[in-house]
């Protein structure tokens, strides 16, 4: 999906967002197997989703390309 084809892009939303299901059943399963254990879980797709989507208010400028080094 770096070439910007929305076909492509749009197949590895799908399937990041199928992962993510997948995984916080899992998670909740593990946490009603061994409830005296605190599970957490932390959806770094969705975080990174809102800090492309208002990276403003997270004091970046440049959410496109890269930063020379």
């Amino acid at each position: 999906a770096r070439n910007g084809d929305p076909t492509a892009q749009a197949l590895l939303q799908k399937r990041v967002t199928e992962f993510t299901h997948i995984l916080s059943g899992y998670v909740q399963g593990f946490a009603r197997r061994f409830r005296s254990v605190n599970v957490l879980s932390f959806d770094a797709y969705a975080w990174f989703e809102d800090v492309l989507a208002n990276a403003a208010q997270y004091g970046f400028t440049n959410t496109t390309g890269c930063v020379p080094s």
